[in-house]
């Protein structure tokens, strides 16, 4: 056999195991650690009912030019399952307002002023390719029916117009990056127009793309707990 034929067998060798670790690592699905383990399929972990953030929770409307602004988030009822997914009764929203709208004010249906809470979501680690940051590893939160809320903004009393009264309809899916590889007190998400783009979902607020901003600690409700995502 020729040198020849002998490098170009070698440098197809190297191009298979090459291909096939590509492979394999495309092939790592994120999933939930606990106490710096594994959760089992079908294992389950509750999540502490307060998600400390940092800064507020925003969603902003373009197509509106509004934002509404909550200082308070609490999940209901919560908890994290094996291998990769999770629920929540409801998310809480509180304090919040409606910027640019100074006449306004914002609910939940049944719920007061400056509260907002959802109906039940779930969530699920994903990994996706991006083509700015390469492979990022997002919670995806859908609801669990049609609608992650029906959201009012109504006028308040004494407090002049409010152009954008109305019922509002909030469905799709909102994006939130994890990191991966630690396992500490709690698990830090971030969420950004830019993150929620780059995930290709689309979060609708009355059919308008909306974008979620905010940055919270999901921690377990088992004092001592650490929490983490693995690949």
């Amino acid at each position: 056999m020729s040198r020849k034929f002998t490098l170009i067998g070698l440098l197809v060798g190297l191009v298979a195991a090459f291909s096939a670790v590509t492979a394999n690592a495309a092939m790592a699905a994120p999933h939930w650690n606990v106490n710096g383990s594994p959760l089992g399929a079908g294992e389950t972990a509750a999540v502490a009912e307060k998600v400390e953030l940092s800064g507020a929770s925003t969603l902003t409307v373009p197509g509106l030019n509004i934002t509404l602004h909550c200082t308070e988030l609490n999940a209901h009822n919560g908890f994290i399952e094996g291998p990769d997914t999770g629920e929540v009764e409801s998310l809480g929203f509180s304090n919040c307002e409606v910027e640019k709208a100074p006449g306004c004010q914002v609910q939940s249906f049944g719920a007061p002023a400056g509260t907002i809470n959802t109906d039940s979501v779930t969530g699920r680690l994903e990994t996706i390719k991006t083509a700015k940051d390469g492979e990022v590893t997002y919670a995806m939160f859908t609801p669990v029916e049609a609608e992650f809320v029906f959201i009012e903004i109504t006028r308040k009393a004494g407090g002049g117009g409010c152009g954008v009264s109305g019922e509002y309809e909030v469905e799709g899916t909102a994006a939130l990056k994890v990191n991966t590889g630690t396992n500490a007190t709690y698990l830090e998400g971030e969420a950004s127009q830019t993150l929620q783009e780059a995930s290709g979902q689309t979060l609708l607020f009355g059919a308008k793309p909306s974008f979620l901003t905010a940055t919270g600690k999901l921690m377990l409700a088992e004092a001592g707990s650490t929490v983490g995502v693995g690949l």
